[in-house]
């Protein structure tokens, strides 16, 4: 008797019980009663930590569904769609990573391969050539050229261009992100009378650096072009912000334009 009104006075006075181990008359319970009681409260306290875990888990699987992948592996899937992404010329810089890491998350929501690296300061021709060999691998594997996209922003799209002009293949798509100017091409030495592919261009009406392709690429058999003007008033930096408002407006023609 004197160990169950010692467990009583211990569970009485504990606020964390939600019940009380109290017989209506004598304001005592049984030993078996209050282990029981206690063995309940464990339980639930327990299934309350693995139902967090479990909650955590789910959220950080399903964050985004696509893979994102530094460069081209081994042993992918012919079958599937791949989106490359090349980011601006701040990040290059150090400048805005996390901006660059929101924007690939949002787009694997969407692509099931999404290939994207932060790249230091570069040359677009040379890097060009570590993308051309990555698509090749791809293609060589049986993935079809209308199953990959290449998609860049600001310097990021005069990286396409070069990739474009070097791989001459008008079944894959390229996705310019305020990417055409003539100025940059020439700096960067594009040779944009190589260039084939099936283009769409994406420019702000206030970008003041970038703008439409038309005096860029030529329309030809081995090379189609798609153009659209969008008038958020970001301007150039539109392509920058991760925030869903202002990314829907490039990245939902990204996806129709890729089939994703």
């Amino acid at each position: 008797m004197t160990s169950a009104i010692s467990n009583l006075q211990t569970l009485q006075f504990d606020t964390k019980l939600n019940y009380a181990c109290v017989d209506k008359i004598y304001y005592i319970c049984t030993d078996n009663e209050l282990n029981f009681k206690l063995k309940q409260q464990r339980e639930y306290k327990i299934m309350r930590i693995l139902t967090l875990i479990l909650t955590s888990f789910v959220l950080n699987a399903f964050a985004y569904s696509g893979q994102i992948l530094n460069s081209v592996e081994s042993n992918l899937p012919s079958t599937e769609k791949y989106l490359f992404y090349f980011h601006g010329s701040k990040q290059e810089e150090g400048q805005f990573i996390s901006n660059w890491e929101d924007i690939i998350k949002e787009l694997a929501k969407t692509a099931p391969y999404v290939i994207s690296e932060n790249r230091s300061s570069t040359e677009p021709n040379d890097y060009a050539e570590r993308i051309v060999e990555q698509v090749k691998s791809l293609m060589n594997s049986g993935v079809s050229p209308t199953n990959i996209s290449i998609s860049g922003y600001s310097k990021g799209a005069v990286i396409a261009l070069a990739v474009a002009s070097k791989l001459q293949n008008k079944d894959i798509k390229f996705i310019l992100l305020s990417g055409c100017s003539n100025s940059m091409n020439s700096k960067f030495e594009i040779d944009t009378k190589e260039i084939q592919g099936n283009f769409l261009a994406i420019y702000d009406s206030k970008d003041n650096k970038f703008g439409s392709c038309k005096s860029t690429l030529m329309e030809s058999n081995s090379l189609r072009l798609e153009e659209k003007q969008l008038n958020s008033g970001k301007g150039h930096k539109l392509f920058a912000i991760p925030k869903s408002k202002f990314m829907n407006q490039w990245a939902n023609p990204l996806f129709e334009f890729s089939d994703l």
